[in-house]
């Protein structure tokens, strides 16, 4: 499948940060998963991430967390329908789950 620039930007940047982060929200890629490149380029952030759930790459919805329900972004890996992961940090190394970047 093709994707274009921003999409591929996007999700193997919110491959990166979501290793070690248990849920990503708007302001999370916002303030601390974007590259600088994106800014530069000057992308739509919500029409890129509707692309992305649209394309089965994404995950969206609100979660229940200790600090009260967040909007949740976040990136699907594997075959088909691919599976989301809270903290892939505890099941892949690194190099693996960098395997799923487009």
């Amino acid at each position: 499948m093709l994707y274009t620039a921003q999409e591929k930007m996007l999700y193997n940047s919110l491959l990166d940060y979501n290793y070690s982060n248990p849920y990503i929200t708007l302001d999370d890629i916002q303030k601390e998963a974007l590259p600088p490149e994106w800014f530069n380029k000057q992308y739509s952030l919500k029409p890129t991430l509707d692309n992305l759930e649209a394309l089965g790459l994404l995950l969206t919805g609100t979660e229940d967390t200790t600090s009260g329900d967040k909007r949740t972004y976040t990136p699907l890996v594997g075959k088909g329908k691919g599976s989301a992961y809270g903290y892939p940090c505890d099941e892949f190394k690194l190099k693996d789950w960098n395997a799923y970047k487009i």
